[in-house]
This record gives C-alpha cells, structure tokens and sequence, in this order.
C-alpha cells in the first residue's frame, strides 16, 4: 500500500465513492506533494468537525465536504470538492493553500523551489531542476 493509499484510507469518509465504498479517484499526484496533501486533509476534517460542533447538529448537511479528486494537471495540483456553502470559505482557503504550496514544492522529490512548473512544449510539469533534468535524459 502506498503512502497516498494510507491516506485515503485515513481520510475514506472525505471521498467521493462508489456504491460499494470504494474511492472514485482519490488522490493522483506524485509523491514530492506528500505532506501538503496530508495537511489538506487534516484541514478539512478540522473544518467537517468544527463545522459540525458550530451548528450544534448530527445532520449529514452541516458537514458535507466530498474530494472527487486531487491530482496534477497542466503541472499544478488541482483539487475538485464540494462541500456546503456554510464553509465555503474555509474549504477554499484549504484548497488555495494546497495548491500554492504544491506550486513552489517538486510533485517528484518534494524539493522546495521558487521555478518549479517546466515544459518540454508538450507537457507541463511541477519539478525542481534536477528532476526536470533527469526527465529530459
């Protein structure tokens, strides 16, 4: 099981799932994004529980948040959730955080580096530059 899959399964009960309880996409990202991708989980369930503790309610709709997905695309993480409108702010500052960090931070080695989206003029990447270089070999 990797590192991600722990994660999933920690955080299940935040994923989108199909009618047997499995994930639907879940987390596709390369591993260098590791310990953003945890913290943004931990954020959100603080926000489920807080949300749910402020409302004062077990009601499933004070503390909706559903991850359809976290993943790289055109070398930024993108993360696709829905949620209630009552924490609206909250679950985007989540988001903007996860994504800003991941664009500073190598999606491969998890290196820290202000240049890190590259592109060969075909595909975008998130890496540092030994990554990118190893990429080019």
């Amino acid at each position: 099981m990797n590192n991600y899959a722990i994660l999933e399964e920690k955080y299940k009960h935040l994923f989108e799932q199909d009618k047997h309880g499995s994930i639907l996409r879940g987390i596709e990202c390369g591993t260098g994004w590791y310990n953003h991708v945890e913290k943004f989980l931990e954020s959100l369930e603080w926000i489920r529980t807080h949300n749910l503790h402020l409302n004062n309610n077990d009601s499933e709709e004070f503390h909706y948040i559903s991850i359809f997905q976290i993943k790289e695309k055109f070398g930024e993480c993108r993360c696709y959730v829905s949620h209630v409108s009552s924490i609206d702010n909250q679950v985007s500052e989540a988001v903007g955080s996860l994504t800003g960090k991941c664009s500073i931070t190598c999606e491969k080695c998890g290196k820290l580096e202000y240049d890190c989206i590259k592109s060969n003029g075909y595909w975008i990447y998130c890496l540092c530059s030994k990554c990118y270089s190893e990429l080019k070999q």
